[in-house]
């Protein structure tokens, strides 16, 4: 058996791999989406901080600009979009002081795209009051998750 390709995502990150590939990362209120072609494999994972980009900044850590990069980065890499899904992950309340509950916001944000854009969520781990550690293997679409 061929030993799959690991790689580990920081805030920011957005990757899509058409081979067997291993994507790690740990979310406290950032939310990551995985999203597989369940016909062509490919699959994809992104990591972000915070829900609203700005017209100034369009950068990956914002969860709407993120999400519609990492659904453009499959379409580019020969996923069909009608067998597009998706997982989402993340979006704990890890500091009880921040008011603004960010990581409901983010996990909003994640699920607002991928409605907007007819992607299916078939699993999702989000809220709560504990860090996550997520391992998707782009090989069969599974994510397997820790919690600290």
């Amino acid at each position: 058996m061929i030993p799959l390709e690991t790689s580990f995502l920081k805030t920011a990150d957005v990757m899509v791999s058409h081979s067997p590939n291993v994507f790690r990362t740990v979310l406290g209120s950032c939310v990551s989406v995985c999203m597989w072609d369940k016909y062509t494999h490919c699959g994809g994972m992104n990591h972000f901080l915070l829900p609203h980009s700005h017209l100034a900044e369009q950068a990956s850590k914002y969860g709407d600009y993120a999400t519609r990069k990492l659904i453009s980065m499959m379409r580019s890499n020969g996923a069909m979009h009608s067998s597009l899904i998706a997982k989402v992950f993340g979006g704990a309340n890890v500091v009880s002081s921040i008011r603004h509950q960010i990581g409901e916001q983010n996990i909003q944000m994640a699920k607002q795209i991928l409605a907007e854009n007819n992607i299916e969520i078939v699993a999702e781990d989000t809220g709560g009051f504990k860090s996550r550690f997520i391992h998707f293997d782009t090989s069969n679409g599974k994510v397997t998750i820790r919690y600290k």
